[in-house]
């Protein structure tokens, strides 16, 4: 078994290569190579946090495993990341687990690149500025991942603790596109008012903005992975013409917006929830209109972990990083 390290998960990973598995994996699910397992998760305790066991089989490369995640709002604090994860990558024909990494960097780059392809087929490919709420570990990933799809020219910045911001904001200009305009607001109205894709990568129980989005805009809603999570009000749900998930035999368990939405007769069970490999395997219609408003609601896919697991341990088995150790050692 090979262990991988976080550093040396980055070594192996690089964005567009990433939002390339995942997209290619979004198609293998559809035509049913890959199986994603029902989950388990649950609240810790009475601090918000959180945990989830994602399990999945990657029937076309061979492999199976499983994700643990877990999310502490409070571990900033502490001088740790919100999410901690790891993944346990199993043979498919023998069962023997073939890899055991580090997942926060996998988490990450697969978190961002979830949205950035479902930005790909449900934003108007002219899309420009860019709204995100939240400015925690994953924001610059998802900011990051979104530039290889749009041709981004302005961002817009709203977080409650100013530095992480602040942070996030130089970050960006330092790292990817310095030509960018990337303004700090003062709140989510200011954030919104406009923008033609709005992220929110929070832990929120409650609604993270207010308000009407302008015709046209596409939401990404990352952060409500349980049923009593919540980023997107129900209005704003309710108005969607497009409604998009990862995983949509999940949609009524797991997905707070959704869930809270239609509790409060703002969304029926009727409406049709597309699963976004469906979308970009073009046999669902994803975005129809450029007025139209889209929202991808993401609650964790199992088999995008484990399709880009794949890709890290045959990359660090080619480039010979990490460490080998044998389990059936005496």
């Amino acid at each position: 078994m090979l262990i991988i390290t976080e550093k040396e998960v980055e070594k192996v990973l690089c964005m567009d290569k990433v939002i390339s598995v995942v997209e290619e994996a979004y198609k293998d699910f559809d035509n049913k190579k890959i199986i994603s397992f029902p989950r388990t998760g649950g609240g810790l305790n009475e601090n918000g946090g959180a945990y989830i066991i994602l399990p999945a089989s990657h029937i076309g490369k061979g492999y199976f495993g499983f994700k643990y995640a877990s999310s502490y709002p409070d571990n900033p604090s502490r001088g740790v990341p919100t999410v901690a994860s790891t993944i346990l990558l199993c043979d498919l024909n023998t069962g023997f687990p073939v890899s055991f990494m580090g997942a926060n960097y996998i988490t990450a780059m697969k978190t961002a690149s979830s949205p950035a392809v479902a930005s790909k087929y449900l934003s108007r490919e002219r899309a420009s500025v860019v709204a995100i709420i939240g400015a925690g570990f994953q924001s610059k990933f998802q900011l990051w991942a979104l530039s290889y799809v749009r041709k981004l020219e302005e961002i817009r910045i709203f977080d409650k603790n100013l530095l992480n911001a602040q942070l996030l904001a130089d970050w960006y200009l330092k790292n990817v596109d310095a030509a960018v305009n990337v303004n700090i607001v003062e709140n989510t109205a200011e954030a919104i008012d406009g923008a033609d894709i709005v992220t929110t990568i929070t832990t929120s129980f409650k609604p993270v903005f207010f308000g009407k989005v302008k015709a046209g805009t596409h939401i990404n809603a990352m952060g409500s992975f349980l049923p009593e999570m919540q980023e997107i009000h129900e209005d704003t749900v309710g108005n969607a013409d497009v409604i998009a998930t990862d995983v949509p035999q999940d949609t009524w368990s797991v997905a707070g917006d959704l869930i809270k939405a239609e509790a409060k007769g703002k969304l029926s069970k009727d409406f049709c929830i597309s699963a976004m490999g469906a979308i970009v395997s073009g046999n669902t219609p994803g975005r129809q209109s450029d007025d139209a408003v889209t929202l991808f609601e993401s609650v964790g896919f199992s088999a995008l972990d484990i399709a880009v697991a794949a890709y890290a341990y045959e990359t660090a088995l080619e480039k010979k990083i990490g460490t080998a150790i044998n389990l059936l050692d005496a």
